[in-house]
């Protein structure tokens, strides 16, 4: 959304209140002009902020800036965040570099027959768009954080003042997905361990349910000509699980996961979860760090 700097003058901003750019207005409650949590109304909220018009009434079923609605919300904001961050650090050349089979797929859609003059199009609207969403969150900041509470947990507050959007996507998904496992896995296996690996992802995939659908061993995702089967998959995110179990040793996992690290594509995201009831693993820390350094966007976690 691109509001003119002549917004007062022009009384652009009568526009705002009725106006609707939610995608979701089948769904919204009766008064609620935007859902609050779509791409739309995210990118709304970001605009109006940025050009100090947050005084002017627009009312939303959802506030992600003190509270995600769901885990789908959080996910949109950290893709924004994280893309914007990704485009203010970059040059031009570094941005082609980087996204240059997802330009290939849109480029022949922009007019003109000068690709360069394309790519300059592409890059200038993408930069003017990461500059409006970072001059928002501190105003969104300023606004609502109170500096004598703590930072409300789970709302955009929290990933701006932990810089979490300077981390992957991925990063944020996993690190969800972890503050639940580690909490639930001893509880659920305290009376009785899995009865094998099997059992484990089983278990696996219930907790699972709540972050969406993930494909369970399928469909196989097709690497080049090596058809890979992963124990859970979501989009560019693989999960697999490693049971370290009494009388094994943990080479075994080991193997295992620096098989999976040589196979799967480095466009995907892989959270290897790691369970070990018995403390095969002496350190913790060199266990982890020997897989997570090879590879960009790939977490080991161990759990008890």
């Amino acid at each position: 959304m691109n509001l003119s700097i002549n917004k007062h003058r022009n009384k652009l901003q009568n526009i705002i209140p009725s106006s609707v750019s939610c995608s979701s207005t089948r769904t919204k409650p009766t008064g609620a002009t935007h859902c609050g949590c779509c791409s739309q109304c995210i990118e709304r909220r970001f605009a109006i902020y940025s050009e100090n018009l947050d005084a002017i009434s627009d009312i939303y079923e959802s506030d992600f800036i003190n509270f995600m609605p769901n885990n789908e919300t959080k996910q949109r904001l950290y893709n924004f965040l994280n893309f914007s961050a990704s485009i203010l650090s970059k040059t031009k050349e570094e941005f082609i570099e980087k996204y240059f089979s997802e330009i290939d797929d849109i480029i022949d859609y922009f007019p003109g027959t000068n690709p360069d003059d394309k790519v300059d199009i592409l890059f200038n609207f993408f930069y003017k768009n990461s500059v409006t969403i970072f001059s928002a969150l501190p105003k969104m900041r300023s606004k609502y954080e109170n500096l004598l509470k703590a930072v409300p947990e789970n709302s955009l507050l929290e990933i701006i003042a932990k810089s979490e959007y300077l981390h992957s996507p991925v990063y944020a998904r996993v690190s969800e997905i972890d503050k639940i496992l580690l909490n639930v896995i001893p509880k659920m296996f305290h009376p009785e361990k899995p009865k094998n690996e099997f059992d484990l992802n089983a278990k696996i995939q219930v907790l699972l349910s709540g972050y969406g659908k993930f494909d369970r061993e399928y469909p196989g995702l097709l690497f080049g000509i090596t058809n890979y089967i992963a124990d859970h998959s979501q989009d560019n995110l693989i999960i697999e699980a490693k049971y370290i179990r009494k009388g094994t040793t943990p080479s075994k996992a080991t193997e295992g996961i620096a098989a999976d690290i040589t196979k799967i594509q480095s466009a995907y995201g892989v959270y290897f979860i790691v369970y070990d009831p018995d403390r095969a693993i002496i350190d913790d820390e060199l266990f982890i760090k020997s897989f997570e350094e090879k590879r960009r966007d790939c977490y080991v976690k161990i759990y008890r």
